[in-house]
């Protein structure tokens, strides 16, 4: 097959970057995190994303994605715990995971709302990852070849901050080559519009996570002012939306 360019978007462990860097590998600092889906009565109003703890120490984010799944009211509700395990290897990739692993993180997590631990045990499955980046590089483009995506610039999966990269990616190679008469052109302008942006992501979500901070605590104190002026307003809103900074 010919073409006038290819664009490799294979993804954090891309076959095509390996062909440019054969002696990289993952980088890990001691994060590990575990996504699985349980079977629960809907929590809260049933269509809040919930997000509790910080990476410091452990963290939950919990969301539905299907109603009623057996005709009394069921969700299937998503979650992803995140936690510091320092000392321990990473986990393996998009494998089978113990609850026991994980589990001792979040047993004191008992809210009104919520038995975290309870709602854990009722898992239908529990996969492992972790949580793992790869250092910038200097050079995305050789020739015709590019790459685009996770592919160039994996990054720690907070704020979906990876597929919203991908597709600024996607959107600026497009008005490039579109624009040029010239493929090699168009991709090293858009290694040079697109390269030293995602460097500072990846590193700022490596030193700057979303949870602590200035931002979760101004989030917090928000939503405490607006049931102060707002009574009717659940207490709870504000706890579950405080992020433990």
């Amino acid at each position: 097959m010919r073409v006038g360019v290819a664009l490799a978007c294979d993804g954090i462990n891309s076959a095509v970057r390996r062909q440019f860097y054969p002696d990289e590998d993952l980088a890990f600092e001691g994060i590990n995190t575990w996504r699985g889906v349980a079977r629960s009565k809907p929590i809260l109003d049933g269509h809040t994303y919930i997000r509790i703890g910080s990476i410091k120490t452990g963290k939950l984010v919990i969301y539905p994605i299907a109603d009623n799944v057996d005709g009394k009211g069921t969700q299937l509700v998503n979650f992803t715990g995140e936690a510091p395990l320092f000392g321990r290897p990473k986990n393996d990739w998009n494998k089978p995971a113990k609850l026991e692993d994980f589990l001792p993180i979040y047993e004191s997590w008992r809210f009104d709302w919520l038995d975290v631990p309870q709602f854990l045990r009722n898992s239908e499955i529990v996969l492992e990852y972790p949580m793992v980046d790869r250092d910038p590089v200097e050079r995305w483009t050789f020739g015709r070849v590019t790459l685009v995506g996770d592919a160039a610039h994996p990054m720690y999966q907070r704020g979906s901050n990876g597929s919203a990269q991908a597709l600024i990616d996607a959107r600026v190679l497009a008005d490039l080559i579109k624009a040029s008469d010239d493929p090699l052109a168009a991709l090293a302008a858009y290694e040079q519009a697109r390269l030293a942006v995602t460097r500072k992501i990846v590193h700022t979500n490596r030193t700057t996570p979303p949870d602590p901070g200035r931002a979760a605590h101004a989030l917090h104190q928000a939503v405490c002012k607006l049931h102060d002026t707002a009574p009717a307003l659940p207490s709870r809103w504000a706890a579950y939306i405080h992020s433990g900074a």
